[in-house]
């Protein structure tokens, strides 16, 4: 075992000395131009000659985006003498995002794609060759556009390249990155599945379903790092295969825990559960952002260094204890500490190595699980084959032993039906004498019985007797008082009833009249105010006569003061005013004695369309009082039919106390047959009284049946006896 470690000591160290190695031929110069960049998405900027002296210099080979995904960069680049004989490239390492190079406004290549079918490889190499043509005075202008869809652009170093160091790093490094992974996609693919298969195979060995969950968080970062097609967004698709690097060594740590049979199961399987939970949680939390996730991804690899250094304890444990296949896992553990232990190499020294092998690491601690879990499995089969050639040959032992026992067995299958019928004898014999003394006890019950139903009815039938003669008198006297009050109160409500009618009649004629007189009183309320109009319209008249009078009154006036101006001559005149003002005197005197009593004629019209709408309202209210009159004289009449009918419900209470009286004559019958029943009550407990002697005489014919099964059964236990010692004498010789 000590030859075999030393030769696995050897092959790692070898392999680390090699792999830090420079390959001849290839030459890569870091690029130290100056890079500018802008925010935003414009085509523009492709151009050789567009002006970007206000552009932003990049510092620390970053860029913060926030919200924007579009970046563009620029700058002249030196070109060393070397490269113009050979050929120029321009290469990146790995970074989060995809490009696009342009030069001279020209487009020269990409890494990965840019919207709308983006596509970002972090873990892929590309060199893009850049036309030598476009180099004056030993510079070359370069623009990039590079869409990102983190917060944060990181990792911004290029180099200029030979064709040698192209070729390596688009063919060879390519074919040994991505593509080798996606080749440990699969087999880890392979190896969960069979895992679980195993699993479902056989339920109580639950190492295999942690191994296969561990192979499952293995197969989605494998993927992650080598396919080129994504199902999810970028940034979640980034998180969660980060997140899964841990959780699976989580589960490895149960899996190991399992395997060695260690203490802390459950605890560490609840801690396994709990932090596989926080891990996704954190990295979807920083989704998105750069620099949050590579601190995170930082941390998590805490956990991770505490399982491998607990895997070292538990297989070293177990090699001390000589325990199987610990060996195999003390190399997995050894051989992935080792390649973790490349990367950090290469980091001290400051250069890229073939290729990153911290994922390797992890892919040949689990290979070397699953040929551990093979190995035992191939181990378990052939034990399980020795077990089943020493099962068959005491096979063989026992067929011989089951053939020399058949023949008891057959004894005893007859033995044991013949027990089985004594047995079934004694309980048809123990059943039968149980139903005897149940039949004892019911006669018993039913003697007693008897006893009391006999006394019950003859006391029944004595007061029964008594109660029918009371009866029948109190039956006979209320019907004589019932038929008597029935006839008097059916004349009385004939006698009410017929003056309610008449009552009825008369109120619905007062009705009539009054409805009748009321559109009398209404007809004459509207002749009143026909002539209240009409004497409205004489004062009028009236009030345009006094108006006529003053006018002439004062014509009369002009003309005697014209007739006094002219002298003489308007002396005949003046005659003539003077009797025409007598005149308008007199026709304004007689218009307000007309005035005034057609006002008083208008007053007395008024006072009588008041006394005759007074006179209305005096019809309404009888009006109305005789339509109540009639509803109440109906309720009455009603009332007074409800009062009939319960007069006929009383006469067939009446019916119903005679049809009583004749019930009561039926329970006078019934008398005779309690008496009949008494004496068939007598008859019956004598046939009891027989019943009980003769279950009396079977139980004692069964008691003796029993005592002979007994004695049957004695002897069947015997030989029962006699044949399981032979058996057992067989089967001990044996």
């Amino acid at each position: 075992m000590s030859k075999r470690i030393q030769a696995i000591a050897a092959i790692l160290i070898s392999f680390l000395f090699l792999s830090c190695t420079q390959i001849k031929g290839r030459k890569s110069i870091p690029v130290t131009a100056e890079w500018k960049y802008a925010l935003g998405d414009n085509m523009n900027w492709a151009k050789s000659e567009y002006d970007d002296s206000n552009w932003i210099v990049v510092k620390n080979n970053s860029i913060d985006l926030g919200r924007e995904h579009f970046v563009w960069l620029r700058a002249e680049l030196d070109v060393p003498k070397e490269f113009m004989k050979d050929e120029l490239w321009i290469g990146m390492e790995k970074f989060n995002a995809a490009a696009e190079f342009f030069v001279e406004n020209s487009f020269v290549g990409s890494r990965g794609n840019l919207p709308p079918r983006e596509l970002v490889r972090v873990e892929e190499y590309t060199d893009i060759n850049l036309p030598l043509s476009a180099v004056v005075d030993g510079k070359i202008k370069v623009a990039v556009r590079i869409f990102c869809p983190s917060d944060r652009l990181i990792n911004l170093k290029f180099t200029l390249d030979n064709g040698a160091e192209a070729m390596f790093q688009n063919v060879i490094h390519n074919q040994f990155g991505p593509r080798f992974f996606l080749i440990l996609t699969f087999l880890c693919a392979f190896i969960m599945l069979y895992s679980f298969a195993v699993f479902i195979g056989n339920k109580n060995d639950r190492t295999y379903l942690y191994y296969a969950i561990t192979m499952f968080f293995i197969v989605f970062y494998f993927f992650d790092i080598g396919s080129e097609f994504i199902f999810i967004p970028y940034n979640l698709n980034r998180s969660l295969s980060r997140a899964c690097l841990p959780a699976s060594i989580s589960f490895m740590a149960i899996f190991l825990n399992r395997f060695f049979n260690r203490r802390g199961y459950k605890k560490m399987v609840i801690i396994a559960i709990v932090f596989t939970v926080i891990d996704f949680v954190a990295y979807i939390a920083v989704c998105g952002k750069e620099d949050a996730m590579n601190n995170l991804f930082n941390i998590m690899l805490l956990p991770v260094v505490v399982v491998i250094v607990y895997g070292f304890i538990t297989s070293t444990s177990a090699i001390k204890r000589k325990e199987s296949y610990a060996i195999n896992i003390f190399l997995g553990f050894t051989v992935g500490a080792v390649l973790a232990l490349h990367d950090v190499i290469y980091m001290l020294i400051g250069k890229n190595p073939f290729m990153w092998t911290q994922s390797i690491a992890i892919f040949t601690l689990d290979i070397a699980v699953f040929i551990t879990l093979s190995m035992r499995s191939a181990n378990s089969q052939r034990e399980f084959t020795i077990l089943a050639e020493k099962t068959k040959e005491q096979k063989e032992q026992l067929s011989n032993v089951f053939n020399s026992a058949r023949s008891m067995v057959i004894e005893s299958t007859q033995i044991s039906k013949e027990l089985a019928e004594s047995v079934n004898a004694v309980m048809q014999a123990t059943q039968n004498s149980r139903e005897k003394v149940e039949i004892i006890n019911n006669a018993i019950h039913e003697q007693s019985s008897i006893h009391t139903q006999t006394a019950d009815t003859v006391r029944e039938l004595t007061e029964s007797l008594g109660t029918m003669n009371e009866e029948f008198d109190r039956t006979a006297e209320s019907i004589r008082t019932t038929a008597d009050g029935t006839r008097s109160v059916m004349e009385g409500i004939t006698n009410v009833n017929e003056g309610i009618l008449t009552a009825e009649n008369f109120t619905r004629s007062l009705n009539t009249l009054t409805t009748s007189g009321s559109n009398d009183m209404k007809k004459l309320f509207s002749v009143i105010e026909s002539i209240q109009k009409a004497s409205k319209e004489i004062l009028s008249v009236i009030t345009t006569i006094n108006e006529f009078a003053a006018q002439t009154d004062l014509l009369a006036m002009n003309a005697a003061i014209e007739a006094a101006h002219t002298g003489e001559a308007g002396k005949g005149f003046s005659v003539i005013a003077h009797e025409i003002k007598n005149l308008a005197s007199n026709s304004s005197s007689y218009a307000s004695k007309i005035g005034d009593i057609v006002t008083a004629v208008i007053d007395d019209i008024e006072q009588s369309a008041s006394l005759t709408e007074k006179v209305n309202q005096t019809f309404a209210q009888i009006q109305n009082g005789a339509g109540q009159s009639v509803e109440k004289v109906t309720a009455a009449a009603e009332s007074i039919q409800v009062q009939m009918e319960t007069g006929n419900a009383i006469s067939h209470q009446a019916e119903l106390m005679s049809q009583s009286a004749s019930v009561m004559k039926e329970n006078v019958s019934m008398q005779s047959r309690y008496s009949a029943q008494v004496l068939d009550n007598m008859n019956l407990l004598t046939k009891a009284t027989v019943k009980v002697d003769q279950a009396s005489s079977e139980i004692s014919g069964d008691a003796q049946s029993l005592l002979q099964q007994v004695e049957a059964l004695r002897t069947l236990a015997e030989r029962t006896k006699e044949t399981a010692n032979s058996i057992s004498q067989l089967m001990t010789a044996e």
